[in-house]
């Protein structure tokens, strides 16, 4: 069976090759601990492959993205990307509640400049159905132009699209209907989350077809950074959390030895 690769070696060894293809998969883990930093490495490992690729960013603006990537010596400069990030349009008067949009607008990471930008001036609110239909509709646009699809996707976070999407609706029921659509893409996705509460398991990862979980902890003053597969459906794999190291280019996973948290 072919694997599509993750982008880290370390990171494919431990899942046997590469991640089964056409799925979605949770990447989950704390604040911190490089659940974008491995997106990236996804989608950079498509474009050395010269697929088509694509990020919804939610949580981080694409300027950030783009600059911390740097860091790493990754440019970013053929990924897609869907700006979903929301923006504080104003205040009420005499209030502390504001009203918050956003942009939602499509382009390359080359676009992206120092200072947030917009080539759309089509103002809409934050939602997962507004989410859906323009990754629906870009996805469309692109078959018809090229005849091809989105081979990758990440979705980072679905804990910012909770927060800002979903309020006041039944997150379990636009959650399954989206990781639906997802697969209907029968492109290979990320789905970036917060670490599940440990009574609690968050509706994306359960449907999930696989789990990628990061650990951060800190012993003697020391942070330690790891990685463990919770799950991988059709496929075994290394059940053991490994060390990983932030390095000056990227993620590193540390196979032959434990993970002392």
């Amino acid at each position: 069976m072919n694997r599509v690769s993750t982008g880290i070696k370390g990171l494919d060894d431990m899942i046997r090759g590469g991640l089964i293809p056409k799925r979605p998969y949770a990447i989950t883990g704390p604040p911190g601990s490089g659940k974008t930093t491995l997106g990236i490495h996804f989608l950079m490992e498509g474009i050395r492959n010269e697929e088509n690729v694509v990020m919804v960013a939610l949580d981080e603006p694409p300027n950030e993205i783009k600059f911390n990537a740097q860091a790493f010596g990754f440019d970013l400069g053929d990924i897609k990307i869907l700006d979903a990030v929301p923006d504080i349009k104003g205040y009420r008067r005499g209030s502390l509640i504001k009203d918050v949009g956003t942009i939602l607008d499509f382009h390359t990471m080359r676009d992206v400049r120092d200072i947030r930008m917009s080539r759309s001036l089509r103002i809409m609110d934050v939602s997962i159905h507004s989410v859906q239909k323009m990754l629906r509709q870009d996805a469309e646009d692109l078959y018809e132009a090229t005849g091809e699809k989105y081979s990758r996707v990440v979705v980072d976070s679905m804990t910012a699209l909770k927060m800002f999407g979903m309020k006041g609706e039944d997150q379990r029921i636009l959650i399954q209907s989206f990781m639906r659509f997802i697969a209907e893409m029968e492109a290979t996705c990320l789905i970036v989350s917060q670490t599940p509460e440990p009574d609690h398991l968050d509706t994306e990862v359960l449907l999930a077809r696989g789990e990628i979980r990061l650990h951060k902890t800190k012993n003697r003053g020391m942070i330690n950074r790891g990685v463990s597969i919770e799950k991988l459906r059709g496929s075994d794999f290394d059940e053991t959390i490994r060390p990983i190291k932030i390095t000056s280019k990227g993620i590193k996973v540390q196979n032959g030895e434990t993970f002392n948290g």
